[in-house]
């Protein structure tokens, strides 16, 4: 079920709840947060901009992680 009407920074901790501690498709967080795979892609540009250590992997299909909401670069 999506999130709807989730603000910009309701979003980012949600994407950050999803992907700590786990492997998450990008299409899985667009799903989960109502809204599109280029937002999402926007929105971990943003988090890694701001210091979070996301890690992914290359082409599509790839999943994102991050090993602890504490945890910056």
């Amino acid at each position: 079920m999506g999130q709807q009407g989730m603000t910009r920074a309701e979003r980012h901790a949600k994407i950050l709840e999803m992907m700590t501690g786990t492997l998450v498709l990008g299409d899985r967080i667009a799903e989960e947060t109502n809204v599109c795979i280029r937002t999402i892609y926007r929105d971990v540009r943003a988090l890694k901009d701001a210091g979070w250590k996301i890690l992914s992997g290359p082409g599509k299909g790839a999943g994102y992680t991050v090993r602890s909401p504490q945890v910056r670069q």
